[in-house]
């Protein structure tokens, strides 16, 4: 499968594996109850600071560098990398940091 956009090969769906018992396996980074803590955790300061970001915007500021790098975290979150999302929140506080805000 590719991207209708780019055509740049996408991995499979970690919802096509199965369990031993032959169920649809959860998505990378949680379990059958649904996200850990953590993940809920730095999802919940993404959405934080990406409504921040949202308002520098609005005011004329330039937040394009910081986006972008929360835009990665997000990407690392969904496929379960924790420690990378949390390494890209990071630098998205840091470039919130430099815009004076």
């Amino acid at each position: 499968m590719v991207c209708p956009a780019c055509s740049t090969p996408l991995q499979k769906e970690a919802a096509a594996a199965t369990t031993p018992q032959g169920m649809p396996a959860a998505p990378a980074g949680q379990n059958a109850a649904g996200p850990s803590p953590e993940a809920s955790a730095l999802a919940s300061s993404i959405a934080e600071l990406m409504q921040k970001l949202n308002g520098l915007a609005i005011e004329g500021k330039d937040v394009a560098q910081a986006i972008g790098m929360l835009d990665i975290a997000e990407s690392f979150l969904h496929t379960g990398k924790m420690e990378k999302a949390q390494q890209y929140l990071e630098k998205a506080k840091t470039a919130l940091s430099e815009i004076g805000n």
